[in-house]
């Protein structure tokens, strides 16, 4: 009987170790996120290269998190900076990843993401890109759609965040983006619209409705634009997201009057002289942005933004006040709105701590 229990807790300190060794990192929940390898003593970004679906499946029943859930588009959890890359390659047999071929990656590396069923990943169905569209949830081993009893911006707030998608710009009822298919997962969902997930917010439990496709929910979203870094909500680095990658804008366009813009769009006064303001740090690798600001422009949002192929300097911010969000971190946020005339859409979104 001892013997059993030696063997017994020599496996779970293995399986421990193993799960321990993996870890799924910027997700809306511990059952998604860019995948971590803890190799040679240190922490390693996996490679997406060669990464499918065996890969996939063991990383989430490493997390106990159920299977790996197909994604139609690639959500962004953010980039690892700083880390060296490895690549997997896994039969679908092993316990570990350790068990599987791992390569050092010597060139340019895009993370391995993972959603899990354990997760109910979300996805926007029938919009023009990856952040509009019907919403549909994966739970009870498919793909259902959320019902729009119930449906508002708090919601689309929370669908918009679970995508890495910035604010909502709209809640939309009637199957706005058509009539889905399959179960009707979701009716009379309430977030209050701090939650990481719609899973969290309250409903009347799976599969329990009495809603039509008909009445499927949708959202628009933006993508966002952000300081970070900073010492207050109105100090930091400024970076957006472009392409499912965040990166720094350059200052090489950059001046007094888009600092001053941006200041008063943010509430937060005038801003510092720039000889008195400090340079936030920035990420090595990152990617860049240049902003063309016309001079007959009174918004950040009537501003274009286009990648940069060279290295820059990075535009850092400080402005004298406190924004609304008082001590709340801030998400300054843009989006190009086909849906109006192809018009920039602007908005601030306070973020808890």
């Amino acid at each position: 009987t001892n013997s059993f229990y030696q063997v017994a807790y020599l496996l779970q300190q293995k399986l421990n170790s193993h799960v321990n060794n993996v870890k799924l990192v910027n997700g809306s929940n511990r059952c998604s996120g860019r995948v971590e390898l803890y190799h040679n003593n240190q922490w390693r970004r996996v490679c997406n290269s060669g990464w499918g679906k065996e890969e996939a499946d063991l990383a989430c029943r490493l997390a106990e998190c159920g299977s790996s859930v197909d994604q139609s588009d690639v959500l962004d959890f953010g980039e690892a900076h700083g880390l060296s890359g490895v690549k997997a390659n896994c039969s679908g047999n092993e316990e570990s990843l350790f068990e599987c071929t791992l390569q050092k990656f010597q060139e340019s590396c895009v993370d391995a993401t993972v959603v899990c069923s354990n997760a109910k990943p979300i996805r926007l169905v029938g919009g023009n890109n990856r952040c509009s569209g019907r919403v549909e949830m994966y739970a009870m081993g498919e793909w259902g759609t959320v019902c729009d009893d119930g449906w508002g911006f708090e919601d689309a707030m929370v669908a918009c965040r679970q995508m890495n998608c910035g604010n909502a710009l709209s809640a939309k009822s009637g199957a706005f983006f058509g009539s889905g298919g399959g179960r009707i997962l979701i009716d009379e969902i309430d977030c209050i619209g701090n939650e990481t997930s719609l899973s969290d917010c309250r409903h009347r439990g799976l599969s329990i409705h009495d809603c039509r496709h008909t009445e499927d929910a949708g959202v628009i979203c933006t993508e966002s634009i952000r300081l970070i870094g900073g010492t207050d909500p109105c100090s930091g680095s400024l970076e957006v997201l472009h392409g499912g990658r965040w990166g720094k804008i350059c200052n090489n366009n950059w001046g007094p009057r888009e600092d001053k813009m941006l200041c008063y769009e943010l509430s937060c006064g005038a801003p510092i002289k720039t000889h008195d303001t400090p340079i936030y740090r920035e990420n090595s690798g990152q990617r860049s942005y240049l902003s063309n600001c016309s001079v007959d422009v009174n918004s950040i949002a009537n501003c274009i933004f286009t990648e940069n192929p060279e290295r820059c300097e990075g535009v850092s911010l400080s402005c004298k006040g406190k924004t609304a969000c008082s001590d709340r971190k801030v998400k300054f946020l843009h989006k190009l709105n086909v849906f109006k005339n192809n018009t920039t859409i602007i908005s601030i979104q306070c973020v808890n701590n």
